[in-house]
């Protein structure tokens, strides 16, 4: 298994041609650090709001369409784009642009729809085209060091991700926040989903805004899960309980911390135990933005037209569980 998004990089010789589709907060995002990365230049910005497009295009030079139909016709030879939508749009965007022989990174959720996620798969295997899933905290230097076999056997996981509300969100809060968790647990745990429970309220929108689950893997290993967009401020943890330590990660701030108890003795008068603790702060070897690794994996899939780390068959099993997480959440309503 491919732990490290470094491995096997493939080094790109010539900037390679992207284009943007979709200008909001992630779409921004991509076009800021596309715009500093040596191995790509922006080739295109488009956007369904045509004024937003060109807006955003004439920051950075480039032209602006409103459809990628118009994209296709009128530019020069774009070798990838990045797909940072409304969910409801990926698939026909990245269907489209594959068909058309271009490489593309769909951001997270690949689709709400399992089928339409298979469609394209299957699409992108016919034509050899790569396409990439954008399940960014894979590239978190927390999480590639968390994969390391050190941390084994793994009893329990507990993740946090906590965040203010935003109204630009229209997913429910497990495909949109949790999602991201559902992807950490099935790479750390590597064992199929046996059982879930779950949770879920709807306060300030029609869908979940906070949800917390309990999933059991086929291994034993039980994971906890919250997920929240009615925090006051961005909480990004992760627990891990080892056989003989306890391992926290912070993912905002890329920190990985061990703790290690001694085993206690009867103090003199027999009345309590006096415990000793050993903790570890662990160096994290090339941090970086994960947002321009996730990027820089893109670019080598294209390069050497190999798989991405983050697969579309990732995204699919992602979605999968997070449709197990609601349904379950959703029997608590009944």
């Amino acid at each position: 298994m491919r732990t490290d998004p470094r491995e096997k990089e493939v080094i790109v010789d010539e900037a390679l041609n992207i284009a943007v589709i979709g200008t909001g907060v992630m779409g921004s995002n991509h076009l800021r650090v596309l715009n500093r990365l040596d191995e790509a230049q922006i080739a295109a910005v488009v956007d369904a709001d045509i004024v937003r497009a060109e807006e955003v295009a004439r920051e950075f030079g480039v032209r602006a369409f409103a459809t990628v139909s118009e994209m296709l016709k009128d530019s020069e030879k774009i070798d990838g784009a990045v797909i940072a939508t409304p969910t409801k749009f990926h698939i026909e965007n990245a269907e489209e642009l594959v068909s058309s022989g271009v490489a593309v990174l769909v951001e997270k959720p690949i689709s709400i729809s399992i089928a339409e996620a298979e469609s394209l798969d299957a699409l992108a295997i016919s034509k050899g085209i790569p396409v990439s899933v954008g399940h960014i905290e894979r590239f978190n230097p927390v999480i590639i060091e968390l994969m390391n076999s050190s941390y084994r056997p793994i009893i329990h996981i507990d993740i946090r991700r906590i965040g203010p509300f935003s109204s630009r969100i229209n997913d429910n809060v497990i495909h949109d926040l949790m999602i991201h968790d559902l992807d950490i647990v099935r790479n750390l745990v590597g064992s199929p989903l046996a059982s879930v429970q779950a949770t879920g309220r709807a306060v300030l929108t029609d869908s979940y805004d906070l949800a917390v689950a309990l999933l059991v893997f086929e291994s034993g290993v039980t994971a906890s899960l919250t997920a929240s967009r009615l925090g006051q401020k961005k909480v990004r943890q992760i627990d891990v309980t080892l056989e003989d330590s306890q391992v926290s990660g912070d993912l905002l701030h890329q920190t990985v911390v061990a703790h290690q108890a001694n085993p206690g003795k009867v103090t003199s008068g027999g009345s309590g135990f006096a415990q000793a603790s050993i903790e570890e702060v662990k160096y994290l070897e090339n941090r970086t933005e994960p947002l321009a690794a996730e990027l820089r994996d893109f670019f080598s899939a294209i390069a050497s037209e190999r798989l991405p780390l983050v697969t579309v068959k990732d995204g699919i099993e992602a979605v999968k569980m997070a449709q197990q997480v609601t349904a379950a959440a959703d029997s608590k309503l009944l």
